[in-house]
């Protein structure tokens, strides 16, 4: 009964040591598309490996122990985004409205020429 009574107290203290978590929700949208949601953008917590992304509608949802967090919003061909001091409270959700991600700007003069790089590479394997 003693042994009984230890692990009993034990548990109780175990989960009463256990810290509740909490969430950030929030939608991302495509500035390029007139503010559409953007569907599988990458979330993830910036020196964490906590990460999501966004499902068909542009939302996600992230459960996180509570603290203060900063988040970076990605997605190929877009400008990374970081939102810092984000503070999640243990059972309460944090609602970011509507995070925007930018489309890259690539160059429209950009030339590749096939000719420069063969000689390049040509040059660099005589070289050694």
């Amino acid at each position: 009964m003693k042994l009984f009574t230890s692990i009993l107290m034990l548990l109780i203290v175990s989960f009463a040591g256990a810290q509740e978590k909490g969430a950030i929700q929030g939608t991302v949208l495509d500035v390029e598309a007139n503010n559409e949601p953007l569907a599988f953008a990458k979330i993830y917590v910036k020196d964490s490996k906590a990460n999501s992304s966004t499902d068909l509608y542009g939302t996600y949802y992230m459960n996180l122990e509570p603290g203060t967090y900063t988040l970076v919003f990605g997605f190929a061909g877009y400008q990374k985004v970081e939102v810092p001091n984000i503070i999640v409270k243990a059972g309460e959700v944090t609602t970011l409205e509507n995070t925007i991600l930018v489309a890259l700007q690539i160059p429209t003069n950009l030339e590749v020429s096939k000719k420069s790089i063969l000689k390049e590479t040509t040059a660099s394997l005589y070289n050694n």
